[in-house]
């Protein structure tokens, strides 16, 4: 897939069906083999996209590690997480996979919005626990969102947009 069309995916679902709860589509940029996107909704929370990909001449051919990362404006995130593969994976210790397995998911409250009376321990960002999760994708992402979040009327069409596009391999 060539990283256009993947890009105009991306403006054509915030244009088009997403566009009554999509505030800003920033960022889509390509480093090297990744993808780093930014979507802000108008409820102020934020959508983070990375995603590496193997190029096979200049086309995204296979998707290496990703990371989905939904923070509302009070603080609470969710954000999937998909480890590059190394042969040491292979290696690790059963304990070891499943204190961090490759595909995690982490759920707390970002750092500048932690009250550890409020939120206990284990929800501050980056310090709670890795809960093994499926392969996740942007697809998928997007419509936990959109349809957790958001009214239906807010977001028209968004499924036949999905549906249309089913071929991309998000």
């Amino acid at each position: 897939m060539k990283i256009g069309v993947y890009h105009a995916f991306f403006r054509g679902l915030c244009q088009g069906p997403l566009k009554k709860i999509v505030a800003d589509l920033k960022d889509f940029q390509l480093r090297g083999n990744a993808i780093k996107i930014n979507i802000k909704f108008s409820n102020n929370a934020v959508l983070k996209i990375v995603e590496e990909w193997s190029l096979d001449n200049k086309e995204l051919s296979k998707k290496e590690s990703y990371t989905y990362q939904y923070i509302t404006s009070d603080g609470f995130f969710f954000r999937y997480d998909m480890e590059a593969y190394r042969e040491e994976s292979e290696q690790k210790s059963m304990i070891d996979q499943l204190k961090k397995p490759d595909q995690h998911i982490h759920i707390g409250v970002v750092k500048h919005k932690f009250d550890q009376d409020k939120h206990g321990t284990f929800l501050k960002e980056d310090e709670g626990p890795h809960f093994k999760t499926h392969y996740a994708n942007v697809r998928d992402i997007l419509g936990t969102v959109v349809t957790n979040f958001f009214n239906e009327d807010e977001y028209e069409h968004f499924e036949t947009y999905l549906e249309n596009n089913k071929e991309l391999p998000l």
